[in-house]
Order: C-alpha cells, then sequence, then structure tokens
C-alpha cells in the first residue's frame, strides 16, 4: 500500500463487530486522491459524533478510555517506562502493555498495584453525567 493511497489503516479483524471504536476496527483515513483527509483529531471527532451509533459507542469507552489515559500519563510524568514500572509493581511488562493498549480491563487490585509503584493513590469518583460534545 502506498502512502498516497493509505494514511492508516488498522488490523480489520474486529472481535467485537459493530462497535465503531473497536480497536481492531477498520480505521481507514483516505488522501484525497482516495477519499477525505482531516485537518486534526478534534475535526475528526466532531464529524464521527454526528454519527448516532458512534455517539453512543464513545460515550460507552469513555470511561476506559480515562482510566488508560490516567495510568500513561502518570507513568509518564514520572519518566517510567513500562519496563521499569513492572519491575516496581511485579506486574509483567506484557500485562502493562494490554493494559495501556485497552485489550485488557485492569482490576482494582491491578490499579492499586500500579498506583502504589508510581507512589500514587489510587482515586476512584462518581460524577455526575454530562452531554458529549465533540
Amino acid at each position: 500500500m502506498s502512502n498516497n493511497k493509505w494514511i492508516r489503516q488498522k488490523d480489520q479483524q474486529d472481535t467485537t463487530k459493530g462497535n465503531p471504536l473497536s480497536k481492531r476496527a477498520a480505521c481507514r483515513l483516505h488522501t484525497a486522491t482516495g477519499g477525505f483527509m482531516m485537518k486534526s483529531l478534534q475535526e475528526f471527532k466532531a464529524k464521527r459524533m454526528k454519527d448516532p451509533a458512534f455517539a453512543k459507542a464513545y460515550a460507552e469507552s469513555e470511561p476506559e478510555i480515562n482510566i488508560i489515559r490516567a495510568i500513561v500519563e502518570a507513568r509518564n510524568r514520572q519518566n517510567l517506562t513500562q519496563k521499569e514500572l513492572a519491575e516496581k509493581t511485579g506486574i509483567a511488562q506484557t500485562e502493562i502493555s494490554r493494559i495501556e493498549s485497552g485489550a485488557r480491563n485492569p482490576s482494582l487490585k491491578i490499579l492499586q498495584r500500579l498506583a502504589d509503584g508510581m507512589g500514587m493513590v489510587l482515586k476512584v469518583s462518581f460524577e455526575p453525567k454530562r452531554e458529549i460534545h465533540a
């Protein structure tokens, strides 16, 4: 596949059929010669959020995405590699990678071990729902 035709293509073997946010779902962004090109991720999200199925899937995935983002940002703020965090927590580096990629959902026990390994406190909260905006 040439760079002209495809900017990005993900694995098309989707095990969660029908989920527009699935990590394995086909995701093709075409150049001007083959389709469309977005100027930014925000524009892409705004366009996709007009689709009710996408907006629903996005809202359902948001808590998982927030957990992943929090783990990665905390680890990066401390300049820790996944391997270094694995050594501090006793969690395999491959498992940390799976958690950060969204392939695995961590238990509260695992989240606590990650927090302890980074010298942090795990905080879970329940907040009122808010409207999703692109």
